[in-house]
This record gives structure tokens, C-alpha cells and sequence, in this order.
């Protein structure tokens, strides 16, 4: 009977041991699962700054594309302005070369 005790406690013993090893496996797989979860999170983070970042600058270039779609259409409209200037002084300066050929066909007639 005795002997029977020590081998069944020999045996407790053992699958003590091997229980005491599971949960010290399973401590190490937790943390590992735990540093990882820690790692992923601080990846997320900074998915989520650039993320941020990018739609900064997407605004930001949203109001440059807008300031410049304006500047744009005020050289449009400045050309637009010149041309027509440009027109009035081409008519101007036909106008004025009819005057001056009627005045020097008029001064022709008093050189006789």
C-alpha cells in the first residue's frame, strides 16, 4: 500500500511538473500575444497620423488647386482685357493713318 501512495504520488507529482510547464508555456504565449497586440496597436497609431497627414495635405492642396484655379482665371481675364486693347489702339492707329494721308494729300494741294 505504501509503495502504491509513493507511485501515485510520484505520479501527481509529475503531472505537476508537466501543468507547472503548460501554464509557463501559456504565460509566454500570452505575452508574446500581448507584446504583439502592443505592436500592432502602435502601428495603428501611426497608420492613423499619416493617414491625418495626408488629409492635411490633400486640403492643403485642395485650397493651392482653388487659389490657383482663381489666379488663373484672372490672367484669362487680363489677356482678354489687352486684346481688346490692343484692338482699340489697331483701329486708332488705322484711323490715324487715314488722317494723316488726308492731311498730306491736303498739304500736296497747297504746295502747287
Amino acid at each position: 500500500m505504501t509503495s502504491s501512495i509513493q507511485s501515485e504520488t510520484l505520479i501527481a507529482v509529475e503531472s505537476m511538473r508537466s501543468g507547472a510547464q503548460q501554464v509557463a508555456e501559456g504565460v509566454g504565449l500570452v505575452t508574446a500575444t500581448e507584446d504583439s497586440l502592443v505592436q500592432i496597436n502602435v502601428e495603428m497609431e501611426q497608420s492613423n497620423s499619416m493617414v491625418s497627414d495626408i488629409s492635411h495635405a490633400t486640403h492643403e492642396q485642395q485650397i493651392a488647386m482653388i487659389e490657383l484655379a482663381k489666379n488663373v482665371e484672372r490672367v484669362a481675364e487680363m489677356t482678354d482685357r489687352n486684346v481688346s486693347i490692343v484692338d482699340k489702339t489697331n483701329e486708332t492707329v488705322a484711323h490715324l493713318n487715314a488722317v494723316v494721308e488726308r492731311m498730306r494729300r491736303a498739304v500736296t494741294q497747297f504746295n502747287v
